[in-house]
Order: structure tokens, then C-alpha cells, then sequence
């Protein structure tokens, strides 16, 4: 086995192992990979679908929603499984990609006691995010799904 093999064997057991930190000990540095991946493909118009699952006031919670952004806002969101626009209040609650990288940011930046990201590897989109906010309080967490990225769908 190589020394870098031998690092890396290392290094997966010791965040795999006993890790003191709950939120993982890559949270930080996945998210700053992931954001600088997106920030140099440099797209701020685009379409997406997404479905967020929480106890948290959303009319889209647990529905999903096709979004479309230009020039960074979100300009329009259609609930795919009502086949119905979101009103403009509802549409101003919806998060962008770069609002996706904020939600993890503001997770970690307060401490969640679990925060699962899942990143695409090409385009560094958090695909799927998972956060509990406080262990032991009920109904404070929060998932977010992305299902798909157009690119070619800009206004």
C-alpha cells in the first residue's frame, strides 16, 4: 500500500471513527469546495426543481417545485405536483442554488447538530441536504431535494 493510500485509509477511518464534531469534520471544507465549483461555472440563470421537507410554514413543504432564476432571483416557481403558479409571496421564499449554499452556510454557522450534504460532483449543486438543527427538539428539521438543473431553460 502506498503512503497515500495508507493517508487517505487513515484519514477515512478517522472520520468514519469516533468523530467528536456531529456535524463531520468536512462540512466546512465539502461546502467550500462545492460553492467554488458552482461560482466558476458562473450561472445565475437557469431552472430547477426542488422539494423542501419541514414543520416550517412553506406552502410548497413537501411538494415539488420547478424554479426559475435569472440573473440570481427567482423569478417564477410552479408547484409540479398541484400543476399550480406560487404566488408572489410564496415564490419570495424560495432559494436560489446560491440560497441553498446560505441555508448550509447558516447551518453550520450555527451549530446544527447534524448537517448530511450531498454535492454533484460536476456542477458542486447541493443535491440533497439534511439538517437538525437541535438534536432533541421536535420538528426543527429541515431536507431540501434538487432533482434537476437546466441550464438551457434561461429567460
Amino acid at each position: 500500500m502506498t503512503i497515500a493510500r495508507s493517508c487517505f485509509a487513515v484519514g477515512l477511518l478517522a472520520a468514519l471513527g469516533g468523530c467528536s464534531n456531529p456535524i463531520g469534520p468536512s462540512a466546512e471544507g465539502e461546502l467550500q469546495m462545492a460553492k467554488a465549483q458552482w461560482d466558476q461555472i458562473g450561472m445565475t440563470s437557469y431552472t430547477f426543481e426542488l422539494r423542501r421537507a419541514c414543520y416550517c410554514g412553506y406552502a410548497d413543504a413537501g411538494y415539488r417545485v420547478r424554479v426559475v432564476v435569472a440573473n440570481g432571483t427567482a423569478i417564477d416557481a410552479y408547484n409540479t405536483d398541484l400543476e399550480a403558479t406560487l404566488t408572489p409571496a410564496h415564490l419570495a421564499t424560495m432559494p436560489t442554488i446560491e440560497g441553498l449554499f446560505t441555508i448550509i452556510r447558516n447551518a453550520i454557522d450555527q451549530s446544527a447538530d447534524r448537517i448530511r450534504v450531498r454535492y454533484d460532483a460536476q456542477t458542486g449543486v447541493p443535491l440533497s441536504i439534511n439538517i437538525d438543527y437541535r438534536r432533541n427538539a421536535i420538528d426543527d428539521e429541515l431536507s431540501i431535494a434538487v432533482y434537476s438543473l437546466d441550464p438551457g431553460s434561461q429567460p
